[in-house]
């Protein structure tokens, strides 16, 4: 599963969201709440990769520069 296949074209928020949804039985409103970059690469990390749709880093970091 991949939420973004390439540098510059966005990250798929809904597929995201719905992906940890169905994964951790979590609701929007908690993700909104609770989940951080941080959070979401340590459970990548922990997953191998697998679970979790694949999200490039310097993605993220893009993204977090523009906040």
């Amino acid at each position: 599963m991949v939420v973004c296949e390439q540098a510059g074209q966005g990250i798929d928020w809904d597929f995201l969201y719905a992906h940890l949804i169905v994964q951790l039985h979590w609701s929007w409103e908690y993700i909104d709440e609770y989940m951080t970059f941080p959070r979401l690469q340590a459970l990548a990390d922990y997953w191998g990769g697998g679970a979790l749709p694949v999200v490039k880093l310097e993605e993220l970091s893009e993204f977090e520069e523009g906040l």
